[in-house]
């Protein structure tokens, strides 16, 4: 998913050419699904505190696996149904397979973090008080940026009422999906729809 920025400004390339580094981590990363990796042991706890992660997407991820490494005990709250956050509900399987990701994701969780699926925090779930109240002393809050960021140009919502065409909610894990209505001559998105409507 990464764009490699860094190859473009690599100092290798002052020599022949820069390192390719996305192909090099593809390679290792299939590599290691084909042939086995290392066994994946449990982080050895050393710190009493316990930390709740909010939010199961990368920056949630990267934080709980970080911290559990440094001896913390960590437990990442979820809202959806699965863990990946944007990766698991929005990024098409195509781009992202499902099931590298569920292997990514097991890594984390073989390393003892604990991952609570169907548990929002917020409106809708535990309240912060409610996190304090079960003994974690701290909060990292990676709930995502789950709306789309306009391109303020004229009539980027002429056929969007709702403002943008983006399918935050329902995500593809509810029973009633969404599909974008497009507009019989111009193609644009006219806003959201139930499938079969």
């Amino acid at each position: 998913m990464c764009h490699r920025p860094c190859e473009t400004v690599c100092n290798r390339s002052q020599v022949d050419e820069p390192v390719a580094i996305n192909d090099l981590k593809r390679f290792v990363a299939d590599y290691e699904r084909t042939n086995g990796g290392r066994e994946v042991a449990p982080a050895l706890r050393t710190k009493k505190e316990t930390v709740a992660v909010i939010g199961s997407g990368p920056a949630g991820l990267t934080a709980a696996y970080d911290l559990v490494k440094k001896g913390y005990g960590v437990t990442v709250f979820e809202a959806l149904p699965v863990a990946g956050g944007w990766m698991a509900a929005g990024i098409p399987e195509y781009r992202l397979p499902r099931d590298i990701l569920a292997a990514e994701i097991d890594i984390i969780r073989k390393t003892g973090v604990e991952i609570r699926l169907n548990s929002p925090v917020g409106k809708e779930g535990l309240g912060m008080d409610d996190l304090w109240e079960q003994g974690y002393k701290a909060v990292f809050i990676a709930a995502g940026a789950h709306k789309s960021v306009g391109l303020d140009i004229p009539n980027e919502n002429t056929w969007a009422p709702s403002g943008r065409c983006h399918p935050v909610h329902p995500t593809p894990f509810q029973s009633i999906r969404h599909r974008c209505r497009r507009h019989p001559h111009t193609g644009s998105c006219m806003g959201w729809r139930e499938n079969g409507t």
